[in-house]
């Protein structure tokens, strides 16, 4: 409730707050995701532009997991057959228009709310339960995440949740879970049987011609990547602000000409009881006498859910900007332990009570004497960057290059040599900048989070190169071996599927002999608990529902480098525990949900217009990509 009662003032006190507040974040990196970047986009999703750098990363991460499915790395032709660009293309517009739609909806989470989501996650706290800061960057480096990387997911997330509120599914009824659960609670008889590269023996060695065609196909695995050299002058306001000492009479004069600005209103502790109705809290009233009294009538008859029942209906110490207008009005006009009459609020009647008053006083010149020298530095900065900012563009004008500028200026100008454009090191809007200029252009002033302003000069272009066929003949010939061990696995999988689905067929291994396979492993698997079955087999457990004993499932399942086949053998119903049917039926509460949900994104996703620049989209994934949702 006091969330709801509380809204930002738009006093000068209140932004110098918000101002301290963005810069203690400013140190995490929270909030460093929402800049824009500069540099050539590779899609559009509602006039939004994608970055080349984030498909990549997502393109990336994709080949990673299908890699650890397969036991080896994908070739660029077996990338296509599984159409991963488009997927990755589809994940990402996903994303944005999800962003998108929670901005227009007001969804979109604040720093504080990422701030707590973040504090309490047991990783980033120390041996005292604390949140430690440098625990934080150094976990997220482990796994190769910038802070503003994993905000950003974070972000996303408290995005989706927000959605999800509006499509929220109801959990289901006991008799319809009964029903689902009598369907799915069966005892699942298997017969698995189990291909590996031993089962195919050994294959000859790859030729000549066969491993440069191999090369050729996967060029861009085997490519060095474009990198730039750049220079970097950064006129950091923070940096300017240590260079400027105050005169204490300057900070004197300032209190005293702007007195009126460094004034404490008058707050209050108080505490109140939320009723629906004016006769409830009329019939409450009388029973109130003293604060023990309300403590107790609080905790007892509140509608605040806030209060939680132990609060005694307090809402701390107030200031009359903190709450609406009806509630302000009789908060700040009762006397102290003195029962208010029931006033009413957008939340319903209250009684209001209040502990104590604090007086409105002036803000002693010892208590505001930092801020106020603060304030004094950073204008004077600001004066100092718009100088030196106009002796910067006319320099940049008559052809100076970076270096020369800054010595000029008695500044240090930051050199960066053979960076990719993916480099997560380096400060993302310079990187992306350096990427868009041309060889020894100079960019337009970039705007820093500090307030203040960098600028960009590319001074080499390394082009992107393919290594020779001779540097990486290893790596292809380990690559070709491992691929057509797997397209040999599969063949064998798809001759033992066509004798096991022959008429007349009564097992696995009979199918097996029948079809000449040797070095086939056959096992028996018995299933109650689709949690506990093995990983590989777990997603598809459930197409053997609905299959007719004796069905061989359609299509190899994945291990790593083996591939299973599996036959249900026997169904057997369980007897139904309806003691467990609560629990059933959050489970399939959230199956419903996370179907919802999916449906929300895939219609968001169907109207968003998007414009895709192949050019870019070819030098990321090696061909073209077609986006084949309709607009």
């Amino acid at each position: 409730m006091m969330q709801a009662f509380r809204k930002f003032g738009s006093s000068k006190y209140s932004k110098a707050m918000l101002l301290l507040l963005v810069a203690c974040f400013g140190a995490w990196g929270i909030g460093d995701y929402l800049m824009p970047s500069i540099g050539m986009q590779a899609a559009k999703v509602n006039g939004q532009d994608i970055s080349p750098r984030l498909l990549e990363q997502t393109y990336n991460q994709r080949i990673q997991n299908i890699t650890q499915l397969m036991g080896t790395r994908p070739t660029q032709q077996q990338l296509d057959q599984m159409q991963v660009a488009e997927q990755v293309l589809a994940e990402v517009v996903a994303r944005t228009v999800l962003q998108q739609s929670a901005q227009s909806l007001g969804f979109q989470p604040a720093t504080k709310q990422l701030q707590a989501e973040i504090t309490k996650i047991s990783a980033f706290k120390n041996e005292k339960g604390q949140f430690d800061v440098a625990r934080y960057r150094q976990l997220l480096a482990q796994i190769g995440r910038t802070p503003q990387q994993f905000e950003a997911d974070l972000g996303q997330d408290l995005t989706v949740r927000s959605l999800a509120q509006l499509s929220r599914v109801e959990t289901p009824s006991p008799s319809l879970v009964a029903g689902i659960v009598a369907a799915e609670n069966l005892k699942l008889g298997l017969e698995v049987a189990t291909l590996t590269p031993a089962s195919i023996g050994t294959l000859p060695a790859p030729k000549e011609e066969e491993l440069q065609a191999f090369y050729k196909q996967n060029e861009q695995f085997y490519s060095k990547p474009e990198t730039r050299n750049f220079t970097a002058l950064r006129l950091s306001r923070d940096d300017l602000v240590k260079t400027i000492t105050v005169p204490e009479d300057d900070v004197k004069k300032a209190y005293e000409e702007n007195k009126d600005h460094y004034k404490l209103p008058e707050t209050r502790t108080v505490r109140h009881i939320l009723f629906e109705t004016k006769e409830a809290a009329e019939q409450a009233a009388p029973t109130i006498t003293s604060k023990e009294s309300f403590i107790e009538a609080a905790n007892k008859l509140s509608q605040d859910p806030g209060n939680e029942g132990t609060k005694g209906g307090t809402l701390g110490t107030i200031k009359p900007d903190d709450v609406v207008p009806a509630f302000r009005k009789v908060a700040f006009s009762v006397e102290a332990n003195k029962l208010s009459a029931p006033v009413q609020s957008p939340f319903g009647w209250h009684l209001i009570w209040v502990d104590e008053i604090q007086a409105a006083h002036d803000i002693p010149y010892a208590e505001i004497r930092d801020a106020i020298a603060k304030d004094l530095q950073t204008a004077q900065a600001d004066e100092a960057l718009v100088r030196l900012g106009g002796v910067v563009d006319e320099k940049i004008a008559a052809g100076q290059p970076l270096t020369e500028i800054a010595k000029a200026i008695g500044m240090e100008a930051k050199t960066f040599s053979t960076v990719r454009a993916n480099d997560e090191a380096l400060e993302p809007q310079e990187l992306s900048t350096a990427f868009s200029l041309g060889l020894n252009e100079t960019s337009q002033p970039l705007q820093m989070a500090d307030g203040g302003a960098a600028y960009v000069q590319t001074t080499k272009i390394n082009a992107a190169s393919v290594k020779p066929f001779a540097e990486v003949k290893a790596d292809v010939t380990e690559q070709l071996r491992a691929a057509q061990t797997q397209q040999a696995l599969r063949r064998m999988a798809d001759t033992l599927l066509s004798a096991a689905r022959a008429p007349g067929a009564s097992s696995l291994e009979a199918a097996a002999q029948k079809a000449g396979i040797n070095g086939v492993t056959i096992s028996q698997l018995n299933v109650t608990n689709p949690a506990e079955a093995p990983q590989w087999l777990q997603q598809n457990m459930l197409e053997f529902y609905p299959l007719a004993t004796g069905t061989v499932l359609a299509g190899a399942l994945p291990e790593g480098q083996n591939l299973h086949l599996v036959r249900l053998v026997s169904r057997e119903t369980q007897s139904l525990d309806v003691t467990k049917l609560p629990e059933q039926a959050k489970v399939y509460q959230q199956r419903l949900q996370g179907d919802v949900e999916a449906l929300m994104l895939a219609y968001l996703t169907q109207k968003a217009k998007v414009e895709l620049n192949q050019p870019m989209l070819k030098q990321i994934f090696g061909r073209d990509v077609q986006w084949t949702i309709a607009q």
